[in-house]
This record gives C-alpha cells, structure tokens and sequence, in this order.
C-alpha cells in the first residue's frame, strides 16, 4: 500500500465527516480524486481512523451505489469527535 494512496483516503475520510452527519465508504470513493493503485486502501483507511478513535461506526448498514460493489451492505460511520477533523 502507497503512502500517498493512504494520506489521500485519509483526506477524503476527513471530508466526509466533515461534511455529512452520517457516511459510508461510498461517501468516501466519491471524494478520491484518483482511484488509489489498491483498492483495499479504503478499508484500511477507515479501519485505521476507526482505531484512533477519529470515527466511529454505527449499527446501520445500507446497500452500496457503487456497481463493482454490486449492492452488498456497507457501514454506516459518523466522525466520533468534530474538533479532531484538523488531524486528517
């Protein structure tokens, strides 16, 4: 996994939380400005924001709008502390 695929998922994980009440990794995907060279990193990502407390998963799950996920249900996360959005 890149370095910078990783810092650009990060980026986007920050700008969907900062951004909406509630996201998923869909939320996420539509603020890549590049697709990242794995496509894994986005799970890794959030996993890793998720850890460091920066995000915290609900209890929802919805479908996902992405084709290549062909609807299978994807978390739903809402950020766990606004005031740390400056770290991402």
């Amino acid at each position: 996994m890149s370095t910078a695929d990783f810092k650009m998922v990060m980026a986007a994980i920050g700008h969907a939380s900062g951004d909406l009440a509630e996201f998923t990794s869909d939320d996420i995907w539509d603020r890549l400005p590049a697709t990242p060279m794995e496509r894994n990193v986005v799970g890794k990502a959030v996993s890793e924001a998720n850890r460091l407390g920066l995000i915290s998963g609900t209890e929802r799950f919805v479908k996902s709008r992405r084709p290549e996920s062909k609807g299978r249900r994807i978390q739903v996360w809402t950020a766990a502390r606004r005031e740390q959005e400056a770290l991402f």
